[in-house]
């Protein structure tokens, strides 16, 4: 078990589990079951369904799931109190994006300053002041983290890296002051299912086809695809 992250294996599982899930299945459903021509609502609804999913999932378990704010947004933090952990889910590309643009506004920011013991790699450049750095960080991680019932001693991210939308993975990472990761877990590299396979025409002037995809469990995950020239492709 590593020194930054203590949650047991059948935690990482879940958690993995449960966010691949809802990412593959459960805003694609929606999309599908209305025929909705656009998606432009697709972002923020995929993150909707995976906070809600994982709320379920680790309700009633050691874990506790704290919602909190950050201006308009709202979003999940999960918290291990027996180790003084916290953690919240993010898209990789969203780390790398908030990194570059040194947008120290954001809440990464602030959840990895909890971080403060663990050596800044070198050559990375200097924040801004570091006295206004410190009173700011604190004063959004304490409106993040609300009344906690333990100390919390270090920040844990967990990453949705869906640079390959079919084959989402899952990761941890810790992340030092500069946002750089100085520790990496593989959690899950993409959901192995049993499935099914069945293909169903839908209306021949939409020329489309629904594939739904049926695993042990019997949840489904419903897609669809497009001919074109004969040739089927995947709508994203």
């Amino acid at each position: 078990m590593s020194e930054y992250c203590k949650l047991t294996d059948g935690e990482k599982e879940l958690i993995s589990n449960t966010i691949i899930k809802s990412i593959m299945n459960d805003a694609q459903e929606i999309y599908a079951e209305n025929k909705l021509q656009h998606r432009n609502g697709y972002h923020q609804l995929k993150w909707d369904f995976v906070g809600t999913r994982v709320i379920e999932a680790l309700a009633n378990k050691r874990l506790v799931v704290k919602k909190t704010k950050r201006g308009p947004h709202s979003f999940d933090l999960i918290i291990d109190e027996e180790n003084g952990t916290v953690y919240s889910i993010m898209r990789k590309s969203n780390i790398i994006r908030t990194r570059k643009k040194q947008k120290f506004s954001h809440y990464l920011w602030a959840l990895a300053s909890i971080n403060e013991d663990v050596e800044i790699m070198e050559g990375q450049m200097n924040l801004f002041s570091i006295e206004t750095a410190k009173d700011y960080r604190e004063q959004v991680k304490q409106k993040m983290l609300g009344n906690i019932n333990s100390i919390i001693t270090r920040y844990c991210t967990i990453v949705i890296n869906d640079d390959n939308i079919q084959f989402p993975s899952i990761e941890l990472h810790v992340l030092d002051m500069n946002l750089n990761t100085i520790y990496e877990e593989k959690w899950k590299e993409s959901l192995v299912i049993n499935y099914n396979i069945e293909y169903e025409t839908e209306n021949d002037m939409d020329n489309m086809i629904k594939v739904t995809i049926k695993d042990e469990e019997n949840d489904e995950i419903i897609q669809l695809k497009q001919k074109e020239n004969n040739n089927e492709e995947l709508i994203k």
